[in-house]
């Protein structure tokens, strides 16, 4: 048999082999189509061990198929789960103060029909991760009804667009800089005059509906007040945040429903309305490590540090026969001679004669010996 005819009577056998695998595979159900799948992807493991080809171990096996089965009973869920899942944001967790209050919590959870993805019992309270956003506001709602301390976070479809303007005048009212800006733009939720202390900076923070239309023509503003103006974004701080209510981090005070905490005695009140930071003589504790400092202070050892990454190095770019420079001529000598020089110098001048040998007296010969 020649090998063209080998080739052909391979090319058959395939073809035959491969109508036979089709016509097997009609009338099958979707269950039985993933199993056969399964089955052969574990057949080209197998064939890729025996030629000298890495192999998935068992563990990466089992992992696939969980994936794959988790994926099937995805694609059966109803179409909450669908558009839950296209909104790609998770609601954030709620922090329960009290642990102990955890079995009343659970109760609660139980008859409101919430539904939890998982809690987790912390020193900082229990973390409960709801599924949906309505379990979210269900879950705040039943906690604020029976008075439970908890903190969270904003959710995201709440959120504000929040812009800051530069070069407005320090003798503008936060009343009068809305009323200015609601004419252009009536999607204006508050204003905040930026200050420190009692100075006052030429910079406000203004708070938008983000699902207005007319909240991104902010943007174009340019004078406020007959004053030229530069709008842009609110950048994001760069350190984590603490509450000024309880004095714990990782969320602000707008989101805080615990009890006050005092940065500096550490007691159950206010900052502002406390006495003894007033008292030279009297020395400040901290609520989170009851060190002898105040609870703001950033070198606290209870304080999270917020890791830096790394900042991007540019690639150099790879230089090429035609970008790289020419290679500078070769430095001479100054008291070096030319050829043409030292040519004419040679059949002017005669030659000199060789150095006479070195003389040895006859005592060294007697050394020698």
């Amino acid at each position: 048999m020649t090998p063209t005819q080998s080739q052909t009577l391979t090319q058959h056998n395939m073809a035959t082999s491969c109508e036979a695998f089709a016509n097997s595979l009609s009338g099958r159900s979707p269950d039985q189509l993933q199993a056969i799948i399964l089955g052969l992807s574990d057949e080209v493991m197998s064939l890729k061990s025996l030629i000298g080809a890495p192999a998935q171990s068992p563990s990466a096996r089992k992992r696939r198929r969980q994936q794959n089965s988790s994926n099937a009973e995805d694609s059966d869920s109803d179409s909450s789960d669908e558009e839950s899942s296209t909104a790609g944001r998770s609601p954030p967790s709620i922090v329960i103060c009290d642990n102990l209050s955890w079995p009343r919590v659970q109760q609660g959870i139980a008859s409101n029909n919430i539904a939890v993805r998982r809690a987790i019992n912390t020193s900082d309270g229990v973390r409960v991760f709801t599924c949906t956003t309505e379990d979210f506001r269900t879950l705040t709602q039943y906690l604020e009804s029976k008075q439970l301390e908890y903190t969270t976070h904003q959710l995201h479809e709440d959120r504000e667009l929040v812009v800051v303007i530069r070069g407005v005048n320090q003798g503008l009212s936060e009343e009068q800089i809305k009323e200015e800006l609601s004419k252009k733009i009536p999607s204006i939720n508050r204003v905040h005059r930026m200050k420190n202390g009692e100075k006052i900076w030429p910079l406000v923070a203004v708070h938008l509906d983000k699902s207005a239309p007319s909240s991104k023509t902010i943007f174009d503003l340019e004078s406020l007040c007959g004053l030229s103006v530069k709008v842009e974004a609110k950048r994001k701080s760069s350190k984590v945040p603490q509450c000024s209510r309880c004095q714990k981090f990782n969320h602000t005070h707008n989101y805080c429903h615990a009890a006050w905490v005092c940065a500096f005695c550490s007691r159950g009140h206010a900052t502002p309305a406390c006495h003894s930071k007033d008292d030279k003589q009297k020395k400040p504790t901290c609520s989170n490590c009851k060190g002898e400092h105040i609870a703001t202070y950033r070198g606290c050892p209870k304080a999270p540090k917020k890791t830096e990454s790394a900042p991007k190095q540019k690639p150099k770019p790879a230089a090429t026969i035609a970008s790289r420079p020419p290679p500078p001529p070769p430095s001479r000598p100054a008291n070096a001679l030319s050829y043409a020089r030292a040519a004419s110098r040679s059949s002017n001048q005669p030659p000199t004669p060789h150095a006479p040998p070195p003389h040895f007296p006859s005592q060294c010969f007697h050394l020698l010996c």
